[in-house]
């Protein structure tokens, strides 16, 4: 029986270490959470601070340094701040010209203080030590200072500071709930405490003296020069004797956030009694434990054969079925009434059993899953790879090695099997993408090409893989390979096809040309005159045509930039002495449907503008300009609002006729772009307003490199 006991002794002993220990962490947890949250209210009132004091240090009363109007600005801010926060500015010379009590000009002199020789050697805000204060600020003062910048190369014109009660500060870190025995203390840049709060008169520490060795060895030392990881540092936890002598838990948020280091916190808990429940637990558990093995070794002289002997029997005999397969049968059924240790036995080898019989069918069922998923990968022409990133080992599927043209399994696969097959020009991309996956986890997909085994053909293979946590931390990679050579035919006679139509598309529309030029020019004769103009307007219409065709060509058809196709309407009436025309708006890509008929509707303007308006003129020009309106439906696309506007050409009057071109923007054009088109003869120019609907394509970068965020301005 007490063989027997002793796992109950071990278990419990074990379950009494945890305990403290869960309650060691426990209190080290709340020390350091206690320390960072007292730093993060400290920073964000530090914060709150320096917002302030940027404020202050751009308002023009502040900045120009007047005695009266300083005065009156900081006596009305008063009110919104805290009464133990005192606002003042101090000029370049030192001497303090005005604060929040309306302090008389040149009665303080502060140029000797560290808030302002600091604030002005530095260039930013910064925390002083701790000072002594008279009655009006408790527990005394630190000081925030910002320097109030000039023009750039000269001299700050002052400093504009915050005084702050230490006691106010430690009324508003109370909150944050210390528990009896704890104290809260804040280090300044000087070593010397700030503010110090606990609640037993052997623990405090008096604002302004030199901080205890013990705290200084757990803080770090405060530098100038301390760099953005250190002041971001998340803090420690640490166990040492206190300056009362007695153990202590400390919790350190180095530095307050915006300070610069110059604000230390640190939090002690009372070890004792962070850890008294757990002691007092354990002393409990300690004596029923006891009483129990007492009250077990006499109960089983009397009792053995009874409730001992008798139900292991049984769990025996239960035993030998289970070793027999019956897994339906349950031995705690048949200890019912029998001793407790004995029926928690038997109700944990029931549970065992019920383990048994799950993994057993969960193995099952795991084997069923890998047959299908083989036999799914092996019908989709996949193949599968696992690589162990500890051993480096690789495992492949049977279809991995035929992808590479094995009809047997290589015995032995390697990285470096692997790369003699890819081509020599993938290699580089292949290491870079694996490299890359290893470095950052992140999924791997690449296509590359290899030559294969035997018949040295070249196939096209689809990478995919994923990184996988194993229990152990090591990490494997899963992955497949699907052969993609077909695809890769496929979208490279499809990309001929496109480039073969397109040919033909830029053939016929000079074939039209061709057509109506000779056309146009036979028809010429002394009955049936054709006006040059007329057939240099209807060439003009067929170029402007070809040549927004000739940009969709370009981009495959998948979009033109509404920029460029501004400047190719308005390019050739650029002039040789300067800018005719000025375009801007937001990098856009309208579809091919809407890049048709707006270059048209551009050249019709251009034209008209240069035969009867602004381009017609030296002096005139033309302003195109477009943005994307929301639409007012959240189910509709935006609207494409662009404005066509001409000004310093002659005197405009509606005219008595409408030609092709007026016909054509006010009718044609707004059915054919599903918007509105809106055309007004103003005295000072004309002014076309086109309304379309539109979806917006991403702008896709220039050939060149560069990719615009305006539209080009000529």
């Amino acid at each position: 029986m007490a063989l027997a006991l002793l796992p109950a002794v071990l278990q419990t002993y074990s379950a009494q270490v945890q305990l403290r220990e869960q309650r060691t962490h426990a209190a080290r947890d709340q020390a350091l959470r206690l320390a960072r949250d007292a730093a993060a209210r400290l920073g964000r009132f530090v914060e709150g601070l320096r917002e302030a004091l940027v404020v202050l240090a751009e308002a023009p009363p502040i900045r120009s340094g007047d005695h009266a109007a300083c005065t009156a600005m900081l006596v009305r801010l008063r009110e919104r701040f805290a009464p133990q926060v005192l606002l003042g500015m101090v000029g370049p010379e030192g001497w303090l010209r005005c604060t929040t009590l309306g302090t008389p000009p040149r009665s303080v002199y502060d140029g000797d203080r560290s808030f302002f020789r600091l604030a002005l050697k530095r260039g930013e805000m910064v925390v002083s030590e701790w000072e002594a204060a008279g009655t009006f600020l408790k527990g005394g003062t630190v000081h925030f200072g910002l320097p109030i910048l000039g023009a750039p190369g000269e001299r700050p014109l002052g400093v504009v500071g915050a005084a702050v009660g230490v006691d106010w500060l430690a009324d508003q870190l109370r909150s944050i709930g210390l528990p009896p025995g704890a104290t809260l203390t804040v280090v300044d840049r000087e070593a010397r405490i700030l503010l110090h709060l606990a609640d037993r008169p052997e623990l405090a520490l008096t604002p302004g003296s030199a901080a205890p060795p013990q705290l200084l060895q757990l803080l770090p030392r405060f530098r100038l020069d301390l760099s953005p990881a250190e002041l971001e540092a998340g803090g420690q936890v640490s166990d040492a004797p206190g300056w009362d002598g007695d153990a202590r838990i400390f919790g350190t948020a180095p530095f307050v956030p915006g300070s610069a280091g110059a604000l230390r916190v640190i939090v002690s808990l009372d070890a004792a009694r962070a850890l008294a429940p757990a002691e007092a637990a354990a002393r409990t558990g300690i004596a029923l434990l006891a009483l129990g093995t007492l009250l077990a070794l006499a109960a089983a002289r009397l009792g053995a054969r009874r409730f001992v002997l008798q139900p292991l029997e049984v769990l025996l005999g239960t035993a030998e079925r289970w070793e027999r397969g019956e897994y339906g049968i349950r031995a705690a059924s048949a200890l019912h009434g029998s001793i407790p240790e004995l029926a928690r036995l038997a109700s944990a080898l029931d549970r065992v059993v019920e383990a048994a019989a799950e993994r057993d069918r969960a193995t099952a069922a795991l084997r069923e899953n890998e047959a299908r998923l083989s036999l799914a990968l092996e019908a989709g022409g996949l193949a599968a790879w696992e690589l162990d990133r500890a051993s480096g080992i690789i495992r492949r599927s049977a279809q991995h090695d035929l992808l590479f043209g094995y009809a047997e399994p290589v015995l032995d696969w390697t990285w470096r099997v692997f790369l003699r097959h890819v081509l020599p020009e993938d290699r580089a991309v292949v290491r870079a993408a694996f490299r890359a996956h290893r470095a950052g986890g992140e999924a791997l997909t690449l296509e590359f090409r290899i030559r294969r085994a035997g018949d040295g053909d070249v196939r096209w293979l689809e990478a995919r893989g994923a990184l996988h946590e194993t229990p152990e931390g090591a990490g494997k990679v899963l992955g497949v390979l699907v052969d993609v050579t077909e695809r890769r035919r496929t979208e490279a006679r499809l990309r001929l096809a496109v480039g073969e139509l397109n040919h033909r598309v830029k053939n016929t529309l000079a074939a039209v040309q061709s057509i109506a030029a000779q056309t146009l020019r036979g028809a010429e004769g002394p009955e049936v005159p054709i006006p040059p103009a007329a057939r240099a307007a209807f060439q003009a219409r067929l170029l402007a045509l070809a040549r927004s065709h000739e940009v969709l060509t370009r981009e495959g058809w998948t979009g033109a930039d509404l920029g460029e196709l501004v400047r190719l309407a308005l390019a050739p009436h650029e002039a040789e002495g300067g800018r005719r025309w000025l375009a801007g708006g937001p990098a856009l890509r309208v579809p091919p449907r809407l890049a048709v008929p707006l270059s048209i509707a551009l050249h019709e303007l251009a034209t008209n503008a240069a035969r009867h308006g602004a381009l017609s003129v030296p002096e005139g020009q033309v302003t195109v300009q477009w943005r994307l309106l929301p639409s007012d439906c959240q189910d509709q696309p935006p609207l494409l609002h662009l404005v066509w506007e001409e000004s310093g050409g002659p005197v405009v009057r509606t005219p008595a006729r409408r030609g092709f071109g007026t016909r054509l923007l006010e009718g044609g054009l707004g059915r054919e772009l599903g918007g509105a088109v809106s055309l007004e003869f103003r005295a000072a120019g004309v002014v076309c307003t086109i309304g379309v609907p539109l979806r917006p394509q991403p702008a896709l970068a220039r050939r060149d490199g560069w990719h615009p965020v305006l539209a080009t301005m000529r």
